[in-house]
């Protein structure tokens, strides 16, 4: 099964429903990262391990691909590449 996980954390074509992170005041890269985590680990946890992620930022596009250096994201950067590489 492939499942399209967009940057707010849906999953399309499934109904999940999911405590997302008050996150705060933050950056618009961050949000969109929270996102991208978070829909991941909903594909993950509902045994999804097809994912066609949806982004239209480029700068997080370059960090989940590992061609981007960042810090400073609350480990949201290495959770995400974790996710990405799991089988």
């Amino acid at each position: 099964m492939c499942i399209q996980v967009t940057a707010d954390g849906d999953l399309v074509g499934r109904n999940e429903c999911a405590a997302v992170p008050v996150v705060g005041v933050c950056s618009v890269l961050e949000a969109e990262l929270w996102g991208v985590a978070e829909g991941l680990r909903l594909a993950w946890d509902a045994c999804i391990r097809v994912v066609l992620l949806e982004v239209d930022n480029n700068d997080v596009v370059q960090i989940v691909q590992d061609k981007a250096r960042v810090s400073g994201l609350h480990g949201l950067v290495p959770t995400i590449r974790k996710l990405v590489g799991r089988d």
